[in-house]
């Protein structure tokens, strides 16, 4: 049983993301060469990029979970809408200026589920 490369990035965030997809699922999953860009990042495509490498076993799924994760991606869990007009730009000055001499934050905020738009 050796490793075999699945996929290569160049991109930090987007190697991590498929590492975890597929560590999620208890594979075995390596990047080879983050320590050597994590030390010197200047070499990315020198080095070859990330390398994700997955057990000979596990080829074949983490092949098409990657596949699907790029064909299908996902839009779950929430965003933070943050609402404020002018009213409340102007009440956070004279409020944080009364209270403090600083303006303060009056904006209505909430968790909002991902949607079309978003």
């Amino acid at each position: 049983m050796g490793l075999r490369l699945v996929a290569h990035y160049y991109d930090r965030s987007e190697a991590y993301v498929a590492r975890s997809l597929l560590e999620g699922t208890g594979m075995l999953v390596l990047l080879y060469n983050e320590e050597w860009i994590r030390t010197l990042p200047h070499l990315v495509g020198a080095l070859g990029g990330y390398r994700l490498m997955v057990s000979d076993l596990d080829l074949d799924d983490a092949v098409a979970m990657l596949t699907e994760a790029k064909l299908n991606p996902l839009q779950e869990g929430e965003w933070l809408e943050v609402r404020g007009g002018a009213w409340d730009r102007f009440m956070s000055f004279v409020v944080g200026y009364a209270i403090g001499g600083v303006p303060i934050s009056i904006r209505e905020t909430r968790w909002a589920a991902f949607d079309s738009n978003h």
